[in-house]
């Protein structure tokens, strides 16, 4: 008996979250963001030649990247959030910042795609090229405070 109370206090150290997943999660939306503003930085430089045809060709791969954030920002959230209801974390506050950053995330993704399909319809609009831009701006920030937010959770 007394084995197995020291091997159960030895190994447990207390509620070890796994952060494998949300981490994978993040990953996989850093990526698919990479990818979109790879995909508008070319349509912006057509636009910005004149070229909406193949502006708009670029545009819409941006439009799909979009997409693709959104759906795994949607899965980071939940991870986060199942992260938070299951107490695995080790600092509270910091669980709690990580769901809430991985809840703009998902209103920013849709948001950018919102302004992506505007600039598939207007590809030539200055306007349009102005407001995605300031969105992937702001997802990059956010993407930066939401990685330090789970790394901090889990210290």
């Amino acid at each position: 008996m007394a084995f197995l109370l020291g091997f159960f206090v030895l190994f447990s150290g207390g509620v070890q979250a796994n952060p494998t997943l949300a981490a994978q999660y993040l990953q996989q939306t850093k990526d698919h963001f990479q990818l979109t503003k790879a995909y508008y930085e070319v349509g912006r430089t057509y636009s910005i030649a004149g070229n909406a045809t193949a502006a708009v060709i670029y545009f819409q791969s941006a439009y799909t990247g979009a997409l693709r954030i959104t759906a795994s920002a949607n899965d980071l959230y939940r991870e986060n959030l199942d992260t938070l209801s299951r107490g695995q974390y080790r600092n509270l506050q910091y669980q709690q910042l990580a769901v809430s950053y991985s809840d703009q995330l998902r209103a920013q993704a849709k948001t950018l795609s919102v302004y992506l399909s505007i600039l598939i319809q207007s590809p030539l609009s200055s306007t349009a090229r102005l407001n995605v831009e300031t969105k992937v701006m702001q997802i990059t920030q956010l993407l930066l405070q939401l990685e330090q937010a789970m790394r901090l959770a889990q210290a």
